[in-house]
């Protein structure tokens, strides 16, 4: 490792990039400035925060979240016959439809893990405030930062209002208070997100290593953990060591990682036809069946005049998944290249990283329309094998840029 340095005459602590490995000396105490890696500009956050405003837009959040799982959410009124929803209703009816692994993965990531993120949360920060840490705190706020990119709120609610928009002009639509918390819920989770810092909780839960990790013993190496960053000294002959403060296996880059990348895009690519040529789901009007793929509905709502939305499901749909496999591919096949080649390979990733879960717009409003959209004969919306296939492309894709080791790139340039 290479180490950058901190301005001279402040206490510091090190910390290693997670993208590229860098050693870099954060000054402590400092949480006006956020920092970033002298070599990839990765994030490297600070070590102070002020854990009040997240602690009480937890709480906030965890109080609509409760009221968004237990009142009314959506209800719908076409010919007189009324149908009622719940938040939880879009995994209840692609379960008892035969794409159960769908409404299964669903409930996991629209219900189950933003419950688990907001209640890890509190579990840990609660006590911290005090100076107290609870059991286990080092591993559950371990499991929230590896919920996270699966908690997608955010990304129902965008699900939430295509459907919507595709409903309003043929039935009347009535929102419950259920919506308005679920709103609440994602607003005040993502003010939480932006008023917390990571490694200040870290260095809370145990002090981040000092300079003096860089005086060992001779042939032992200092890593990195890849999840709380915690530097721990490894002897010569230890191929890994659980890290003290999350619990987590502290060990050298795998060199082979990029083999479970690319054999998870493989699945995702062999998985992407089915996904685009199957059905999605089939619209039942007074008997008469028309199945949709996802460009077929695109296209029907280019025709409706519903640009910004059929640009935005195209954009999520089709657009999106094929970019990030694309992008998968060029990061895992490239061999070695210049540093400032590097430097365009590990901005890619960020956005790969980032962009990957929107996708799931699409699941989210198929299973929206099958809650509400089962009214008999009248009207009624079945899923297709399409969305099954769709979903484990984004759920694949995800794996695989989770599986990549982005110092792989660093290392071969």
């Amino acid at each position: 490792m290479t180490m950058a340095a901190a301005p001279a005459g402040t206490a510091t602590r090190l910390i290693a990039c997670h993208d590229c490995g860098k050693l870099h000396r954060l000054p402590v105490g400092d949480n006006l400035h956020d920092y970033k890696c002298t070599r990839c500009r990765g994030g490297l956050g600070t070590l102070s925060c002020d854990l009040d405003p997240p602690i009480a837009l937890l709480i906030a959040a965890a109080v609509s979240f409760l009221v968004a799982n237990t009142m009314p959410f959506m209800t719908l009124n076409i010919e007189g016959i009324a149908q009622d929803s719940t938040l939880l209703s879009a995994s209840f009816a692609l379960w008892q439809s035969e794409l159960w692994p769908l409404g299964v993965l669903v409930f996991l990531v629209a219900t189950v893990a933003p419950a688990i993120k907001i209640c890890g949360l509190l579990y840990v920060l609660l006590p911290l405030r005090h100076g107290r840490r609870w059991p286990l705190a080092g591993r559950i706020y371990r499991i929230v930062g590896g919920v996270r990119p699966w908690a997608m709120m955010e990304v129902y609610l965008l699900g939430m209002i295509v459907a919507y928009v595709k409903l309003v002009e043929l039935a009347h639509i009535e929102l419950g208070i259920a919506v308005y918390a679920f709103l609440a819920t994602v607003l005040f989770e993502i003010a939480a997100e932006a008023k917390s810092e990571p490694m200040a909780v870290w260095h809370r839960l145990m002090p981040q290593a000092d300079p003096t990790m860089l005086q060992g013993t001779p042939g032992s190496r200092l890593l990195s953990c890849h999840s709380c960053r915690q530097l721990v000294r490894v002897d010569a002959e230890a191929q890994h060591v659980g890290c003290p403060r999350c619990g987590a296996s502290v060990h050298e880059g795998n060199p082979d990682a990029w083999k479970t990348s690319l054999a998870l895009l493989i699945a995702a690519v062999v998985l992407y036809v089915p996904a685009n040529v199957l059905p999605v789901m089939t619209v039942f009007y007074f008997g008469a069946g028309q199945p949709d793929t996802i460009l077929s509905g695109v296209i029907e709502l280019w025709h409706a005049e519903m640009y910004p939305v059929a640009v935005l499901v195209f954009t999520a749909s089709i657009l999106v998944p094929v970019l990030k496999i694309l992008a998968l591919g060029w990061l895992i096949a490239a061999k070695n290249r210049p540093r400032a080649v590097a430097l365009t390979k590990i901005r890619v990733y960020r956005i790969v990283e980032l962009v990957g879960r929107w996708s799931m717009v699409d699941v989210f409003m198929i299973g929206i329309l099958t809650a509400l959209v089962h009214l008999g004969n009248v009207a009624t919306i079945v899923p297709g094998p399409g969305a099954l296939a769709f979903a484990s492309v984004v759920v694949l894709t995800m794996l695989a840029s989770s599986a990549f080791d982005p110092r792989s790139i660093w290392r071969r340039a």
